[in-house]
C-alpha cells in the first residue's frame, strides 16, 4: 500500500493528519489525530 499525506490541520494542541491509501487501484481516506501535549521534545526531559 502506498500513503500520500495531502495535509494536516492543528486545533488546540491536536494535530490531524489526512491521509490517503492507494492499494490495487482503490484508495481510501483516513485520518490520524496526535496530542501534541504528550510529545516531550524528542526524548528530552522538560
Amino acid at each position: 500500500m502506498q500513503h500520500i499525506l495531502p495535509g494536516y490541520d492543528q486545533a488546540a494542541g491536536v494535530r490531524m493528519y489526512a491521509f490517503q491509501g492507494l492499494a490495487d487501484g482503490a484508495r481510501t481516506n483516513f485520518t490520524v489525530g496526535v496530542d501534541l501535549t504528550l510529545i516531550n521534545g524528542g526524548g528530552r526531559a522538560s
